[in-house]
């Protein structure tokens, strides 16, 4: 039985037979080509996009680094950039390095994901570090470094930019074709728009 108190609560709407309401919040698809393959695509294209990720709450940057003979020189040099830019406190360089002398945020598949509290900014701060040559490590190539920095208190809508960040890079990290499109990724509003639509932009 359709509710109109829980619509909210729907990704989308599926129906075969017109539904008499206003809501913009929630897309409803009337399926009167049920075995239209491409038009159902198209209709869920159309959803997606409803849904795309706002990242209003986040800022990133996209740093290109030079050749250094170690994973903790490319955090130094990444950390120098946020330190530059005042994004991040005194201490958040310590509490990166105190967190990898504990564990590793090595994760494989050319990702290093490291990441701490940040008391230096009321947004999500997001640095994305391109190596220009891949860093071996233990018999594995490090290419990109996500370098995450989180504020104390997450505001109204965060916690859901946060997570959308965590999707993107975990969805990025199996995705070969995410990969050769964010090598080769031009500018800081393409990465923005990469991470919005986390998939591979055209």
């Amino acid at each position: 039985t359709f509710n109109l108190q829980t619509v909210k609560d729907y990704f989308a709407v599926f129906t075969t037979f017109p539904l008499r309401f206003q809501q913009e919040e929630v897309p409803v698809i009337h399926l009167t080509h049920l075995f239209n393959e491409n038009w159902l695509m198209e209709e869920w294209q159309k959803v997606q996009r409803h849904h795309q990720k706002q990242m209003d709450k986040t800022k990133a940057l996209l740093m290109r680094l030079g050749p250094q003979d170690s994973y903790e020189a490319y955090l130094r040099q990444m950390i120098d950039s946020l330190e530059n830019l005042q994004f991040v406190d005194v201490d958040f360089r310590h509490r990166i390095f105190e967190r990898e002398a504990r564990q590793t945020s090595l994760f494989g598949q050319n990702i290093a994901f490291p990441h701490t509290i940040n008391k230096g900014s009321p947004d999500i701060i997001l640095g994305l570090g391109l190596l220009e040559e891949p860093l071996w490590i233990e018999g594995e190539s490090l290419e990109f470094i996500f370098l995450l920095a989180i504020p104390e208190v997450l505001g109204d809508g965060m916690e859901e930019d946060l997570l959308d960040v965590y999707d993107v890079i975990f969805k990025f990290s199996n995705d070969t074709q995410m990969k050769d499109t964010l090598r080769n990724i031009p500018d800081q509003d393409r990465l923005i728009e990469w991470l919005k639509e986390g998939k591979v932009l055209q």
